[in-house]
């Protein structure tokens, strides 16, 4: 019974209004159709019934018809559909049988179905064609001194009560379940408001512990870079030891310099070499220079043009320079660059050229 309630309930529509106003035809259509139903044994008291019945069986038809179209979303028209066919409904019996009499109390059923299927100017539109439906019919068909007898008023006025009740309850079990789903809404509305709150709590923690641990990590990369910047400062320095042990300037007696030179000769050591020696020769007034390459492996044009670049700075500041240390295959490489070395002063060892030097003085 709930599936068919629930199917029955079902209306094709986007709008959630028409959709709450095809469910109310829908309700008061099935509604009509059990009243209908209902009211088939009062025809035993009715003078007439083949007219009540026609009624009755015409209600039945219009529920059958109603129904599909508001589950397809004509809720519009089937209100108006309902509406007017009730009022004809009505009326009929009055017309077949001649006369109005109690039967007008029936036009209320119309009013009260356009009260839940219409909206409020459209109410007022079926009370105003109610009221000229009432005066025709009286005024056409009036009503005659025998109205009913008693077994007929008092169903007509049973079954009037009745219908009264049946919708009455309709519109209570729709505002019922408005307010029902409105607090269901309230109450979901609440609970995601409490899961946002916790989520945004969590997010804080989380955002916290996060902001920690990058602070941490933050502390962690500039003791780290600290120290790295310490390191190349301390390996700075040790290249620059290096360096100037890589040519060294050694004073053995007054006024003589030896600069022994130990390895390859690059561009830098070169370089290094005619600025040590000058900056020596000028600070300790220097007369003689001793170049000492008795450890240099190889010499080519780009050495002995630095070993001549020397010379000639270092005699322009006043001092002599002799290279001492020359192994034959370097004096041969030297040679064979033709090179002019006729300028410089030579000598075979240390001890040797120290000894000329001394004997010049």
């Amino acid at each position: 019974m709930k599936a068919l309630l629930a199917w029955l309930a079902q209306v094709d529509h986007p709008l959630e209004d028409v959709r709450r106003r095809g469910q109310i035809i829908i309700s008061v259509m099935c509604a009509i159709f059990v009243i209908a139903v209902i009211a088939l044994p009062s025809l035993i008291f009715n003078p007439k019934p083949l007219t009540s019945g026609a009624a009755l069986g015409l209600g039945i038809i219009l529920a059958l018809i109603v129904v599909p179209l508001a589950r397809r979303g004509k809720v519009a028209f089937a209100g108006w559909v309902v509406v007017i066919s009730t009022a004809f409904i009505v009326s009929i019996p009055m017309i077949l049988r001649g006369e109005s009499g109690y039967t007008l109390a029936y036009l209320l059923i119309p009013v009260l179905i356009a009260g839940v299927v219409l909206r409020p100017w459209q109410i007022l539109v079926v009370l105003a064609g109610i009221w000229v439906m009432i005066t025709v019919l009286e005024l056409s068909f009036p009503t005659t001194q025998q109205v009913a007898t008693t077994g007929g008023v008092l169903t007509h006025a049973l079954l009037m009560t009745f219908i009264g009740a049946i919708i009455s309850f309709v519109n209570s079990r729709i505002t019922v379940g408005a307010f029902d789903a409105v607090s269901a809404g309230q109450r979901t509305i609440e609970q995601n408001a409490r899961q946002l709150a916790e989520l945004n709590a969590s997010l804080e923690q989380q955002v916290q512990q996060r902001t920690a641990d990058l602070e941490t990590a933050l502390v962690k990369l500039q003791e780290r870079a600290s120290t790295q910047e310490r390191l190349i400062d301390e390996i700075e320095q040790q290249r620059e030891v290096i360096r100037e042990m890589s040519v060294p300037v050694l004073p053995v007696a007054a006024k003589v310099l030896v600069m022994p030179l130990v390895g390859a000769l690059d561009s830098e050591r070169l370089s290094r070499l005619q600025e040590n020696a000058l900056q020596a020769v000028q600070r300790q007034s220097i007369k003689h220079l001793v170049l000492d390459i008795t450890g240099v492996v190889v010499v080519d044009s780009q050495v002995a043009q630095g070993f001549i670049s020397v010379v000639r700075a270092v005699r322009l500041l006043g001092a002599e320079t002799m290279l001492v240390g020359v192994r034959p295959e370097v004096a041969q490489a030297m040679v064979s660059l033709g090179l002019e070395l006729d300028t410089i002063s030579t000598s075979a060892t240390l001890q040797e050229g120290l000894q000329r030097i001394h004997n010049y003085n």
